[in-house]
């Protein structure tokens, strides 16, 4: 069995035994490759995304030695596996050859789509987004820091934060407030600028009897929020501190008409808008080489 990850620093195993990737850019040259799931990268668009506006002068060439380093890696675990991964060239870029479900990211995304499918209140819905949360381990990327791994963990962060609302809103459903008020909480304090978790944690305290510690949470956010960003909660916190004054009873949980609030992310004001595939944008127009290892 072969397995990648990128929800967390870079990683490969070999039939549960980790694999040696390399230096930090050759990581990265497979992160990239990783985090689509089908489309080619072409050569110019992978050395902007490792290297940003500061590329080597044979950028090509150590591009290429990356590429070599890898398919060599891969064919060394297709041999122990007989799992046939690959990574392949065609007239538009590279592109690796492996099943969606071997990249915890792409099985994330799958596990999270299944789930908004399913009714509400079922059961599968609630294993689905905890099993999809528990494939995190850390922050996307984490040992990359260049300038495109740094905006793409903050995109993946934001996404991350809306399954662990639409998890504790199932999870409310079904009455656990006591896990939902504990994870939230350990999230929180990691952004705690993320009102759609702050908003999920006041219901539920809420909605477990504790009255009082909810409204002392949404008065600790609504000052953190006038603190930091000059402005009110968002119309849905609003309205579930009103609930909560009148003493009314809690409408069940479940996504709201009103636009997600965008403050979860750290650093990441979105003000760059995604690539057709959903990736941060590439600095400069991507130019096709001819020339290939």
């Amino acid at each position: 069995m072969i397995r990648f990850q990128v929800l967390g620093p870079v990683k490969m195993w070999v039939q549960d035994a980790q694999v040696d990737l390399g230096p930090k850019r050759q990581r990265s040259v497979l992160a990239v490759l990783l985090t689509e799931a089908v489309e080619p990268v072409p050569l110019r668009s992978l050395i902007d995304r490792v290297w940003g506006d500061t590329p080597p002068d044979q950028a090509r060439n150590v591009a290429y030695t990356y590429i070599a380093r890898l398919r060599r890696i891969l064919a060394e675990a297709t041999d122990r596996t007989g799992t046939p991964v690959a990574l392949h060239r065609d007239d538009v870029g590279y592109r690796l050859s492996i099943a969606s479900d071997q990249v915890d990211l792409h099985l994330f995304r799958c596990m999270v789509k299944r789930a908004r499918m399913l009714p509400a209140g079922a059961r599968e819905r609630r294993s689905l987004l905890d099993g999809a949360l528990r494939l995190w381990q850390g922050e996307a990327l984490a040992d990359l820091d260049n300038e495109w791994a740094v905006l793409f963990r903050n995109n993946l962060l934001q996404l991350r934060q809306e399954t662990l609302a639409e998890w504790a809103d199932a999870e409310l459903r079904a009455g656990e407030w006591d896990q939902v008020i504990e994870d939230l909480r350990q999230e929180l304090m990691k952004a705690p600028m993320a009102e759609l978790l702050h908003e999920r944690l006041v219901r539920a305290l809420y909605a477990s009897g504790r009255r009082a510690e909810a409204l002392v949470q949404y008065e600790a956010v609504r000052q953190a929020i006038a603190d930091e960003l000059g402005a009110d909660p968002g119309p849905d916190l609003q309205e579930l501190h009103r609930t909560i004054l009148r003493g009314d009873p809690l409408p069940a949980p479940g996504r709201s008409s009103a636009q997600p609030c965008q403050r979860g992310c750290r650093g990441s004001k979105r003000t760059r808008a995604h690539s057709p595939s959903g990736q941060p944008p590439l600095p400069g127009k991507p130019r096709y080489g001819t020339d290939r290892p």
